[in-house]
């Protein structure tokens, strides 16, 4: 079994802001994405891969889901 991953880079994180018009172009592009709340840290993250296959993750204030919705 192989390692997954894309070679030296796992993933490269963001702060962001704006989650409704984020979910918003992911979907209108078709862009699979994945998404969690981190209540500790006040975040909440999207995660989505590159062309490339390297992870992107973006962490908004954990206040916008509420908007988001």
């Amino acid at each position: 079994e192989s390692l997954k991953g894309t070679g030296t880079v796992d993933h490269m994180a963001f702060n962001a802001t704006n989650l409704a018009d984020m979910h918003a172009r992911l979907r209108r592009n078709g862009v699979a994405y994945r998404e969690r709340t981190v209540p500790s840290l006040g975040l909440h993250q999207v995660f989505f891969e590159d062309p490339s296959g390297v992870t992107i993750e973006l962490n908004f204030p954990a206040a916008e889901v509420a908007l988001a919705k």
